[in-house]
């Protein structure tokens, strides 16, 4: 499987990700184990997809994205136990430094695990909280549609559960602004619609602060209107 992830064929890296992730799921492997818990299990997993992600080979590193987005989606909490911590860490730290890459999908990936441990907060994510936030606001003029929207979400899903990241004025101005820009001028519809979720959760969750919005709202409430399509009718 390990070797198949390497291969340049997209069908095999495609295929050797979804075994993976197939058998970390499968809490009976090995069988009469107690408390077995696959991917801790499994020697060798997490530190070969990293050696993969810093081989610098295109192929590899693709087909390690392919798998750990499948175990992020699907096995964030085995990920985040207190035996992997070490090989998290690194990882999360890895996943930062691929903001930068040439290729939009690496970027992309690389967000989309991250966005995976927001919820739970691992220790791996806290110690790199903001190296993630500013890694994201590094790309808010990313010329690629589908990194943008990773980027609206993850903010989303940090506005929703971890509301204090925007207690740092300068990071909260810069999202506003990113959010508001997105919001009215981005040319993709599915860009444009995960910045919309951002202000319904800033609105809903109780435990942001009235100030954080309120120098923006005449802009934000335009911005809005602006944005509703009516009916005919």
């Amino acid at each position: 499987v390990p070797a198949a992830a390497r291969m340049n064929d997209r069908f095999f890296r495609r295929t050797a990700a979804q075994i993976v992730t197939s058998i970390c799921g499968r809490h009976d492997i090995p069988a009469r184990v107690q408390n077995n818990e696959p991917v801790q299990d499994w020697d060798g997993l997490l530190p070969g997809l990293l050696q993969m992600l810093e081989s610098g080979v295109e192929a590899q590193v693709e087909g390690a994205f392919c798998t750990l987005r499948l175990l992020f989606e699907d096995h964030a909490d085995q990920l985040c136990a207190q035996g992997l911590a070490d090989s998290l860490q690194a990882l999360v730290a890895k996943f930062i430094s691929f903001f930068q890459h040439p290729s939009a999908n690496v970027r992309a990936g690389a967000i989309y695990c991250i966005r995976m441990l927001i919820l739970p907060m691992p220790n791996a994510l806290v110690v790199n909280l903001q190296a993630f936030l500013q890694g994201l606001l590094a790309l808010s003029k990313d010329p690629a549609a589908e990194v943008r929207k990773e980027i609206c979400i993850a903010l989303c899903i940090l506005a929703e559960c971890k509301a204090d990241f925007l207690a740092d004025p300068q990071i909260c101005s810069f999202v506003i602004e990113f959010l508001l820009w997105t919001t009215e001028h981005d040319s993709d519809y599915d860009v444009k619609k995960e910045a919309c979720e951002f202000w319904q959760t800033l609105c809903e969750n109780q435990d942001i602060p009235p100030n954080v919005l309120q120098p923006y709202l005449s802009r934000l409430t335009l911005v809005l209107l602006n944005g509703m399509v009516y009916s005919e009718d």
